[in-house]
């Protein structure tokens, strides 16, 4: 499959702040990765932060989608990584920050008057040793999932004509799986009048995982099968890596994107061969492709 030259999305980690002497706190490992997929361009974009993560995806068939869904992610890391109120406010504010640039980007360009990309944020709400709660908001059809030793679990509804259907009980999953509608999205940043996303609390226990990916992914997956490709790797970002490429393998033609948020067991030693003493947050630096 042909890499993309932005699979190299992943800013440097951070520095990592240190818990008192003597104490070990909970560990979050956040990984992504990218690929062109069957695509002439890659219109995926995503970041992640300490306790955050984004992802979007321009809107196929409509000029500037690139550029859209980069808008789109660096308006929501501004917020993310500054906003210092309690979430699910934050997610609202950041998803509303995403649409406002996309739809500033069309006044400032007419030839991409339409651009638009979905959008899907984690960010965490609580931690502790036991386990993480999160905000999850979107709109659009960029799913999330839950993953746990039993399976995935989709978190989110997307936003197009079929999920829609199916969220009201009017066609049944099989039905959706081969809906003519799976294709029109409902609610975007940077369609008028306002993206208004849609935002769920997602308690996540140690060892388990979130998963952010485009429809790149959830076209081909469903939830088991990306909870299997992503439970057997020791990071996230080599699970990331994994789920890219099981869309791959399973015959995705659209970009492939792919954010693994797992909360480790709180005992370093016990979730690496080399563990750094005092670390109390994580976020692996990817190698260079």
């Amino acid at each position: 499959m042909p890499r993309s030259p932005w699979r190299l999305l992943r800013p440097p980690a951070p520095p990592v702040p240190s818990p008192p002497d003597g104490e070990r706190g909970p560990i979050l490992d956040l990984g992504l990765a990218t690929d062109i997929g069957g695509r002439a361009e890659n219109q995926d974009r995503a970041r992640i932060g300490e306790r955050w993560a984004v992802v979007s995806d321009g809107v196929g068939g409509h000029a500037g989608g690139a550029r859209a869904a980069t808008l789109a992610v660096a308006a929501a890391s501004d917020v993310l990584d500054s906003e210092e109120g309690a979430a699910p406010r934050p997610v609202h504010e950041a998803v509303r920050a995403a649409h406002a640039a996309v739809r500033a980007g069309q006044v400032d360009d007419p030839t991409v008057h339409d651009m638009a990309a979905t959008v899907t944020i984690a960010r965490v709400v609580a931690l502790s040793v036991g386990g993480s709660r999160w905000a999850v908001g979107h709109v659009g059809d960029s799913p999330a999932w839950r993953v746990t030793p039993d399976g995935g679990t989709q978190l989110t509804i997307d936003h197009t004509l079929t999920g829609e259907l199916l969220a009201a009980g009017a066609i049944d999953a099989e039905a959706a799986a081969h809906h003519p509608g799976r294709s029109y999205v409902t609610r975007v940043a940077g369609a008028a009048p306002g993206a208004d996303p849609d935002v769920v609390g997602v308690d996540v226990a140690p060892g388990h995982a979130l998963v952010i990916a485009t429809d790149g992914v959830s076209d081909v997956l469903d939830p088991d099968a990306v909870a299997a490709a992503v439970w057997g790797p020791t990071d996230a970002t080599a699970a990331a890596d994994a789920l890219v490429s099981a869309a791959g393998a399973a015959g995705s033609t659209d970009n492939i994107t792919a954010v693994v948020i797992r909360h480790l067991s709180p005992s370093v030693d016990e979730v690496s061969p080399n563990p750094s003493p005092g670390r109390a947050l994580r976020r692996r630096r990817p190698a260079r492709r």
